[in-house]
């Protein structure tokens, strides 16, 4: 028969408090450690691309329908106050006054032409779109390929229900 030491047993002494300790300085130590090397990846390789994307972010025209072009203020800076028109007391004996229709202001009929040109653009662009995704629909793509393989009247009309 071989020859077998016998079994070393190991004492451990475990002091619960030493282990607590010890993890949850582990967890800081590991913790501080990722944070510096995100920092120093941060400052010395990564900062300069996000300089360039803010500053081309600032340089995008704003442009949507019923809006200004302008961008929009710094989230640091309020905007000015808007004036205030003078109380007016209305005069009960005073008759009423018809609103005349040529007596607009140039520029509020000129706003007002600039939102009708924005509104047929913008339906213009809704009926365009809403056309493009019926006719890429899977139901009218079928429909067209019948129509080239087979062209027949009731192809036709099921061509023109699927895709019109």
């Amino acid at each position: 028969m071989p020859y077998r030491p016998q079994r070393r047993e190991i004492y451990l002494n475990l002091n619960i408090w030493k282990l607590i300790f010890g993890v949850a300085l582990g967890l800081w130590l590991g913790l501080l450690a990722i944070g510096g090397t995100l920092w120093a990846y941060y400052r010395i390789v990564d900062a300069q691309p996000w300089v360039q994307i803010g500053d081309a972010a600032s340089r995008i025209r704003f442009d949507i329908p019923g809006k200004s072009a302008a961008p929009p203020a710094p989230i640091n800076q309020m905007p000015p106050p808007a004036p205030t028109p003078p109380a007016t007391v209305p005069d009960t004996n005073a008759p009423a006054q018809q609103p005349q229709g040529n007596s607009a202001a140039p520029a509020d009929s000129a706003m007002f032409q600039q939102y009708q040109q924005n509104l047929s653009e913008a339906q213009q662009r809704q009926v365009q779109v809403e056309r493009d995704q019926r006719f890429n629909s899977p139901n009218c793509q079928y429909w067209l390929k019948q129509q080239q393989s087979s062209p027949t009247a009731s192809n036709q009309d099921n061509v023109h229900r699927a895709c019109d």
